[in-house]
């Protein structure tokens, strides 16, 4: 993935930022976006101009004009201050400007991330594209109600299929407000992903994927859904059926990453050896998994061997 040319600010902060840091994040593709919207409007603008509150104004109208929401611009903003950063602390450049981000006024406190959905639909949604990884992505998603990140990112190495966990804050990534927690392995999930070699599991022509923007789409047209239906409606129908299906709110929660970030308790960290640690949940998504993959509507498939 190369930028051919890449002035802006400071002339070669943006090349820098991309080179040395940018392009090995798991968002590179994002970001290389996001990096040629600045370098199109500031050219080859020094980083005193950007100093100018004027000119960031016009720099955020610019954006605007381009169809990008309120947090579309905002994160571009973020990303050449953070190339503005980088610079300063390696010395390259002696002071930072401020940034100055568009305020949002956006009301998200009751807003979900995509729209609620019914089981028909889900299914739908699972045949909207036939390739493996949209299934394999899918499959993870319903098997263990996480958030699309950690799915995209999930590794063979994160699954003990000995013990039937998932860990899905793999090993050295430091938890964050998003928590991710070890969960039951689903039996059809087990069975899917059992001999598979190691690595990244949802793989699109042997690369790890970023979003799968465009095969949701796809998926989503061909269900006839609507343009709010993304992953996360999954994960919001996955939680709804856990309660639909008796699993108790402490174990939802716990299930979903809700309300157990930072560091956890020794008794929490050996929860994972009870025999009945989150199986209400994973007995509840087992049938999720089994009643969407079904090839007709009530049909159940053969249950997968134990994990």
């Amino acid at each position: 993935m190369e930028l051919r040319r890449l002035n802006g600010p400071g002339l070669s902060l943006t090349l820098d930022y991309w080179n040395n840091h940018a392009r090995q994040l798991a968002s590179a593709k994002s970001r290389k976006i996001l990096i040629r919207y600045w370098n199109e409007f500031w050219k080859s603008a020094t980083v005193a101009d950007v100093r100018n509150l004027n000119k960031q104004e016009e720099f955020q109208q610019h954006l605007f004009a381009k169809g990008l929401n309120v947090g579309s611009v905002n994160r571009t903003l973020e990303v050449g201050a953070a190339a503005i950063n980088r610079a300063w602390k390696r010395g390259i450049i002696s002071s930072v400007p401020f940034i100055h981000k568009v305020k949002d006024d956006r009301d998200t406190a009751d807003t979900k991330k995509g729209a609620d959905i019914t089981l028909d639909e889900l299914r739908a949604f699972y045949r909207g594209s036939e390739v493996d990884h949209w299934h394999d992505l899918l499959t993870i998603l319903i098997g263990t109600a996480c958030r699309p990140a950690a799915a995209r990112e999930l590794t063979k190495e994160q699954i003990d299929f000995a013990n039937g966990l998932v860990y899905l804050n793999r090993k050295g990534r430091r938890q964050t407000g998003k928590n991710r927690p070890t969960v039951k392995l689903p039996p059809t999930m087990a069975a899917r992903f059992r001999d598979r070699p190691d690595g990244v599991l949802v793989l699109w022509r042997g690369q790890a994927t970023e979003k799968n923007e465009r095969l949701m789409r796809i998926a989503r047209k061909r269900a006839g859904l609507g343009e709010d239906v993304n992953l996360y409606s999954i994960r919001h129908f996955c939680a709804r059926w856990m309660r639909q299906n008796g699993v108790d709110a402490w174990a939802c929660a716990a299930q979903l990453g809700h309300g157990l970030g930072g560091r956890l308790t020794i008794t929490e960290v050996y929860a994972t050896a009870d025999p009945l640690y989150l199986q209400g949940p994973c007995s509840a998504l087992e049938t999720l998994l089994q009643a969407v993959i079904a090839p007709i509507a009530g049909e159940r498939v053969s249950r997968a061997p134990a994990a």
